[in-house]
């Protein structure tokens, strides 16, 4: 089912990238986004964090794609990446209580309650 829509994304990806229109970066970066979900649904972390990256490099204010990267790269021990997209996020968003949990889950918080920056 998830390979299904990633191959689905990938195709509109390819549409988009060569439309007569010109770019289309938000939609594109929607795309992406959409892209990264179904490769993290397939276990496919790498081609996940790819997507969900590009996602973030087109449009930054994409916090759910900060934060899904936070967990991937928390998950993949790289933890200065995951400060990061955890910050990136709960500065776009910072009362989302699910971010807050991230932060917590990655053993990302300080003791002032304050955010651990890189």
């Amino acid at each position: 089912q998830f390979e299904e829509a990633a191959k689905f994304f990938q195709q509109t990806l390819e549409l988009l990238r060569a439309g007569a229109g010109g770019p289309d970066a938000p939609r594109e970066a929607e795309v992406l986004a959409q892209l990264g979900v179904a490769m993290q649904s397939n276990d496919d972390a790498p081609a996940a964090v790819r997507a969900y990256l590009e996602a973030v490099n087109l449009a930054p204010e994409l916090h759910a794609c900060h934060a899904n990267l936070a967990m991937l790269f928390g998950y993949l021990k790289q933890e200065q990446e995951a400060v990061a997209h955890i910050n990136a996020a709960l500065n776009l968003d910072p009362t989302n209580d699910s971010y807050l949990r991230v932060q917590a889950s990655l053993g990302l918080t300080t003791g002032s309650g304050g955010r651990k920056r890189s």
